[in-house]
């Protein structure tokens, strides 16, 4: 396995970089996945909000896409974690926005990856109210691919 990370200070300004930003537009993110020859690609600081992102940036040919925005500024922080299609004993079964799990601790408890003795035991470090706020700033994506857990933090 391959694994690539990165702290990008923002996903739409890196991909204009040589080499990528010799691609025409919609493929440059495409063309700069596909340079690293990666299976997992971890991105920080991405500065993307949920309301600006376009197709060019989610919808990526061949990879799985997941994001963690920031709730509190726009284009603040944020994580972006791709993983190659084609790497199929990659494929995450499920994925959780936040280390804390609790800003959607109420939806299905399955797709919570946060233990609740994890989760107790920083309550009693820390007020819940600085959990979330943890959680809003999109600094942490989770994914479960079975045989371990990836964190993609800044």
């Amino acid at each position: 396995m391959n694994l690539v990370s990165w702290n990008v200070n923002g996903l739409r300004s890196v991909v204009g970089y040589s080499p990528w930003c010799h691609s025409k537009k919609h493929e440059r993110l495409h063309s700069m996945l596909e340079y690293f020859k990666s299976d997992i690609i971890c991105f920080q600081e991405t500065k993307i909000s949920r309301t600006k992102l376009s197709t060019d940036i989610t919808t990526v040919k061949g990879y799985i896409t997941f994001y963690s925005f920031c709730n509190t500024r726009a284009a603040y922080s944020g994580v972006a974690t791709y993983i190659r299609e084609s790497s199929s004993y990659l494929r995450p079964i499920r994925a959780q926005d936040g280390f804390t799990s609790l800003l959607r601790r109420n939806n299905n408890k399955n797709e919570v990856i946060t233990s609740n003795e994890l989760l107790n035991k920083l309550k009693e470090l820390f007020p819940e109210n600085r959990l979330k706020q943890l959680d809003n700033e999109g600094r942490c994506l989770i994914t479960d691919h079975s045989h371990f857990l990836l964190l993609n933090i800044y």
